[in-house]
Formats: C-alpha cells, structure tokens, sequence
C-alpha cells in the first residue's frame, strides 16, 4: 500500500478592521455670530472686511490597538443652508466657489471654507461639512463624517437722546 499524500488546501481568512472611534467638528477662527447696529445700519465683525475661516478637524482613536490617528481628508464639501423668500423654505446648496473675489460670500480654500457673507438678522444661514476621510490603517477603506455650525446676527437698535442746549 502507497502513502497517502495530504495536499494542503490555502484558506482565504477575511479581516475587517473595527470602525475608528472618530471626533469631528468645525473649528472657526472668531465668532460664529454677527451684530447689526440700526443706528449706523453696520455689522461687526464685518465679514466683507475680516472674513471667518470654518476648518475641518478630525481626530481618530483604534479601540483594538490603543492608537491615536489624525487621517487625512479625501475630500471636503460644504453646504448653506438658507432661507429661499421665493420657496418659503430653507434650502440646502453645496458651495463650489474657489475664486476669493469682491462679489464672493464664500470661497473654498484648501479644505477651509471662507465666510465673507454678512448674515441677515432676520433668519440665521447652516453651514454644514461633508468630509470624506482615509482610513490611516488601511488607504482602501473611506468614512463619511460631518457637523454644522449656525451663524447668526443679533440686532441692536439702541436708542440715542439728543442733548439740546
């Protein structure tokens, strides 16, 4: 009788990597709210003239190794959320803007969006990122994650007494 030869068989073992534990916010360079002074019909901080910078700002933690990532971003989008007079309704329109020009409300720059609009008080504008992120264990594998931050305007009509001689 012959020997009997074992021919062993490759097996494909699939691993999936458990999802980072991720924090994402937008992290702005001043004050999310505006004044509107009646009385000079003047906004402070004017955005016109000092323009807000929204960044994008991801952490990401690995529960299974105890590590620490800050991925890189695979793509960034940004949406205003406006009120529309015509609709009656708020709605929601990706800015694509890249020109830093007199007549821009906001420009992308990089991954930042530059806000150069000066809010209504009447009704506040969302401003909402979408970013796409690599994951730094594997670079096949993407994760969508996003936050909104609301700007606004406060009015103040302060009223001014003459001093009469």
């Amino acid at each position: 009788m012959g020997r009997r030869l074992n021919i062993s068989t490759p097996t494909v073992i699939n691993t999936e990597l458990m999802p980072l534990d991720e924090s994402f916010y937008i992290e702005a360079n001043g004050q999310l709210e505006q004044w509107f002074y009646d009385n000079t019909a003047q906004y402070a901080p004017n955005r016109a003239l000092t323009p807000l910078t929204l960044t994008p700002v991801i952490s990401a933690f690995d529960a299974d190794s105890k590590q620490r990532y800050t991925p890189s971003f695979y793509t960034v989008k940004w949406y205003e959320k406006a009120y529309n007079s015509t609709t009656g309704d708020y709605v929601e329109t990706e800015i694509t803007n890249i020109v830093d020009d007199q007549s821009a409300e906001y420009v992308k720059s990089g991954n930042n969006l530059i806000v150069k609009k000066n809010v209504s008080y009447t009704r506040a504008i969302t401003i909402r990122c979408e970013a796409t992120y690599i994951d730094p264990r594997d670079s096949g594998i993407t994760y969508v994650v996003g936050d909104s931050v609301i700007l606004s305007t406060n009015r103040d009509a302060s009223v001014d007494f003459p001093t009469l001689d």
